[in-house]
């Protein structure tokens, strides 16, 4: 087929294609996924050509236009070979001087430009781990997208059609021309509109526009105005050649350490990359004051395809000599928020429209004249959250190393799963020992993690002052609310935890619990949480959905109780204790939550149970709840909770206004912003729309409605809690022999234990519908109280009698739903449920109550890989548990923790009898699904 208007590079492809003729200015990304295991050579080819037809741009080349006038095109190159693209190395013992060896040479290397932009060594040292190195240009794609491309290489399914006709004649040429004339005709025509409509605002609103105009300008001139040269002297040298190095740190700890003190990752990544580099200086003899850094900032949409670059880059010069690291963080977090309301952002795209006008040799010159005076570009790229696999080889690291393009130094974070992968690279003449500065970044990533965990939790102030704070207190949402109408007697609706700590560090010399540090360094905790220090309001008459207000006799000592056992009860004793204190519903005239400590368990031990109502809090923000109570280190010491003022709360005829108000204003803000969506974002409210429309065919499908189960029954008050726990590693193996999820391989275990359960209560068997909640909680973003979930349907295979084919199965369907994006529909759902009148939302708790779509809910969530203490006690084991609802008399709730897998089963024993052997069942199914798998 002939290129069409799509395949044209946007502007940012084509500059950073264009600016290549420069060789200092190469923009070349290289990856390295180190595997655990030696990966299947044959799978691994296949696996890579199946990727190229699923990923058109691995098949295509860049073509100039004739004459250099118009944008280069993506065309099918002729004569393609994987072999071109594709080598196998054999390395030596040395797995990881081989591999950095490579990288190296991809890095400092063109590609041939007649053939496409990509390249990939299988590194294997014999038996044992092994690595891929891959060699991408930046035009084929920005960090983000990199991460979403490798995902569809991992799970190359949606082949599609080869372009076939790779040639381009003068006909297309023709084409291509008259479209960009059509194009410029068109913007020519809207420009009288658009100045005008310029003109009448400011005629409006002149001071308005002076200032935007002159804060515009200011920031055009930070991102484009030349760079005199870096600020450092040691980084002054440009070459071709480039270095690299990279270590792993443990991403869970900095991420506890950053939101301690409100940051992000991010934040504290700048931060300790900066505290290297001036360390750097530091033993080198040099005083270095300041860096020049770009940051690039994603513009990047959930709906935006995985190729190209949706990104703009933020320049700023930054502080060196900030020897406190927890004050640099501080200031790194400062600087960045400013440099995301820089108006150049939005201009970005339409800079690079017009420099890629200009002839190469002048644009080059621009974007070198910006770039080689930059010390430091800092890249932080969000990493797969799920286990990956290659060829049968599950994917341990992924390091990623960005083009300096011009900069002396690049370094990149990754995410992946508990570890922030770090790979830097160099230009060889600016960093003449990378491996020392590698390793004094990752010193001072170190410090500034420790550093932010030793001090006190606080709130940093941000560039610019915030907006006024509403005064109006925070109404629950549809969601919540419907938790707290769907609650009663027999079913209350609050998600709990139970953890298992070793009690020693927790008493006092007479053996006694440390009550008062507890209670304080609770309090001092909670502070840091939305909603844990407020009471629910009603609004009279049922006008309106309730809201949260300060409670003005908040006392901790109501909400972190004690009780004991009688001394030396083992771990049963504590569960039936959980389940009786989970089966009281919480008092509703005072903060939705309660902590107990439990005294007298076996060998010293001290239980920890977290009871939260579902209307404060979802699943993954339990586990942040979790997160923000224990700590990474054995720190004994309590902290102290700031002392706090309770706003005034409103009146009830207030709330009744302000309920009304609000419900009279909620069209035409709906409509509003729904217009604004459109207009700015068409493609994500295409996408949701079609994730709507996906949810609603499940909904209304008659197979979803299910048959039912034994444990399908009214609910009584009673519960009962019972766990198995599993070991992560062994899951693992099961998945990398299966090419299967985590996630998959436990919902295949649940589908087995329940059918082995089943028939030993001589039930029919059929396949049981598990509704499994999705969060749409978004990274980075500052949390609020309440619930941010979807939820998708999964048949579990219970009536399949192989296992093998039992696992396929849940594969399938579990792949198939989140195809669909079934589970963000129910979501778009959901919060659409905000905009209608608050008695609906009673009558919609009551028909939940009824519902016919699912006999259990399944909630899997991922928790801390790393060790967790509390006031210094060890937390030998968490227990996640999952309130019952109507007509569910059994739910679970999944939780890893430090290798182990905890299943934890909640039922109404009059209901749900005998969870003891389901619990049993569960184990067992493992032990036999791994022999049936394993080779």
């Amino acid at each position: 087929m002939p290129p069409t208007t799509a395949e044209r590079l946007n502007p940012t492809d084509a500059t950073l294609w264009e600016i290549e003729r420069d060789p200092t200015l190469r923009t070349t990304i290289v990856a390295v996924l180190r595997l655990r295991q030696t990966a299947d050579v044959r799978e691994l080819v296949g696996t890579l050509d199946r990727a190229t037809r699923t990923v058109p741009r691995l098949r295509q080349r860049i073509v100039d236009r004739p004459g250099g006038v118009g944008a280069p095109v993506w065309a099918a190159a002729p004569n393609f070979a994987l072999a071109d693209h594709v080598r196998l190395v054999a390395a030596p013992a040395d797995l990881d001087r081989a591999v950095v060896a490579i990288a190296e040479h991809f890095a400092s290397t063109e590609f041939d430009r007649s053939k496409p932009l990509w390249e990939c060594a299988y590194v294997d040292a014999g038996r044992g781990p092994s690595a891929v190195v891959l060699k991408v240009h930046h035009a084929l794609t920005d960090g983000v997208g990199g991460i979403e491309l490798l995902d569809a290489i991992f799970d190359a399914s949606n082949v599609i059609p080869l372009d076939t006709t790779p040639d381009l004649g003068e006909g297309d040429w023709l084409r291509l021309a008259l479209e960009d004339i059509v194009g410029v005709a068109r913007q020519a025509a809207k420009a009288p509109f658009q100045v005008s409509g310029l003109l009448a605002s400011a005629a409006l609103h002149p001071a308005r526009a002076v200032t935007g105009t002159v804060r515009a300008a200011s920031s055009l001139g930070r991102l484009l105005l030349p760079n005199s040269g870096p600020e450092s002297e040691l980084f002054a040298g440009r070459s071709e050649a480039r270095t690299i190095a990279m270590h792993e740190l443990d991403l869970e700890q900095l991420h506890a350490a950053a939101k301690r003190q409100e940051c992000t990752v991010n934040h504290a990544f700048f931060a300790g990359v900066v505290g290297g580099v001036a360390e750097y200086h530091r033993a080198a003899g040099r005083d270095l004051r300041e860096l020049r850094v770009v940051m690039p900032v994603s513009l990047r949409r959930p709906d935006d395809p995985a190729g190209g670059n949706r990104w703009a880059p933020a320049r700023f010069v930054v502080p060196a000599d900030i020897t406190d690291p927890g004050e640099r963080m501080a200031a790194m977090r400062d600087l960045v928020l400013a440099s995301r309301r820089e108006p150049s952002l939005s201009l970005s795209r339409p800079l690079a429209g017009a420099m890629q006008a200009l002839p190469s040799r002048l644009s080059s010159g621009l974007v070198g004249s910006m770039m080689q005076g930059v010390d430091v570009v800092l890249t932080n790229v969000p990493g797969p959250t799920e286990r990956q696999y290659l060829a049968g080889a599950e994917v341990d690291g992924l390091w990623a190393f960005a083009p300096t393009a011009g900069a002396a130094v690049n370094t990149s974070l990754v995410s992946h799963g508990p570890r922030a992968c770090i790979g830097l690279l160099a230009d060889a003449a600016a960093v003449s020992e990378p491996a020392a500065l590698n390793e004094m970044i990752s010193a001072e990533l170190q410090e500034v993690t420790k550093a932010a965990l030793r001090r006190a939790p606080r709130e940093l102030a941000s560039v610019e002052p915030a907006e006024p704070a509403s005064e109006r207190p925070a109404r629950l949402s549809a969601l919540d609310t419907g938790f707290l109408r769907l609650e009663s007697p027999d079913t209350p609706m609050h998600v709990g935890g139970l953890a298992i700590l070793d009690g020693d560090v927790l008493r006092l010399p007479d053996g006694r619990l440390r009550r008062a540090d507890i209670q304080q360094h609770i309090e001092a905790r909670l502070q840091q949480l939305p909603g844990f220090l407020q009471k629910l309001a009603e609004v009279p008459l049922g006008l309106g959905r309730p809201v949260w207000i300060d409670d003005p006799a908040f006392d901790i000592e109501r909400h972190v109780r004690f009780a004991a056992l009688s001394n030396g009860s083992d771990r049963a004793e504590l569960l039936d204790f959980a389940a009786r204190t989970l089966a009281e519903p919480l008092e509703r005239t005072h903060p939705l939550w309660e902590i107990w400590l439990v005294d007298g368990l076996e060998n010293g031990g001290v239980g920890f149970i977290e009871k939260v109502h579902h209307c404060l809090v979802d699943g993954v923000s339990g586990v942040e709840l979790a997160v923000a109570l224990f700590d990474i280190e054995p720190d004994t010491a309590a902290d102290t909770p700031a002392p706090t003022t309770p706003a005034a709360s409103p009146s009830a005829v207030q709330r009744m206004t302000d309920a009304v108000v609000e419900q009279i204003a909620d069209p035409f803000t709906t409509a509003r912003a729904l217009a604004t969506s459109a207009v700015l974002a068409p493609k994500q409210i295409a996408a949701q729309i079609s994730a709507v429309a996906g949810a609603a065919r499940e909904l209304a499908n008659p197979s979803t409605l299910t048959r039912r189960a034994s444990f399908n029954r009214t609910v009584g008050r009673r519960r009962e809690l019972r766990t198995a726990v599993l070991k992560l590693d062994q899951i693992r193996s099961v998945g990398a022999e299966a090419n299967a999820s985590v996630n998959d391989v436990i919902l295949a275990v649940l589908a087995g234990g329940l059918r082995t359960w089943m028939s030993a209560h001589h039930e029919e068997l059929f396949d049981v519908h598990a509704m499994v909640p999705v969060s749409l909680r978004t990274k980075g973003v500052a949390e609020e109280p309440g619930n941010q979930v979807g939820g998708m349907l999964v048949e579990l295979p219970v009536s399949e009698p192989d296992r093998r084919r039992r696992l396929a199965t849940v594969c399938r369907r579990t792949r198939r739903v989140k195809a669909a994006h079934e589970g963000e529909g129910l979501g778009v759902v959901l919060h659409s449920l905000d905009h209608v009148p608050s008695p609906w939302i009673s009558l919609g708790a009551r028909m939940v109550a009824e519902q016919r779509m699912a006999n259990l809910v399944v909630t899997n969530m991922r928790g801390p890989e790393s060790r967790l203490y509390f006031l210094g006690a060890t937390i030998n084991e968490i227990i996640p548990i999952v309130p019952l609802a109507p007509h569910l008399g059994l739910g679970v709730a999944i939780l890893s923790y430090v290798g182990g897998v905890t299943i934890s089963l909640s039922g109404d024993p009059e209901v749900c009898a005998d969870l003891d052997a389901l619990a049993e069942s569960l184990i067992a199914e493992l032990q036999l699904l791994e022999q049936e798998i394993s080779p």
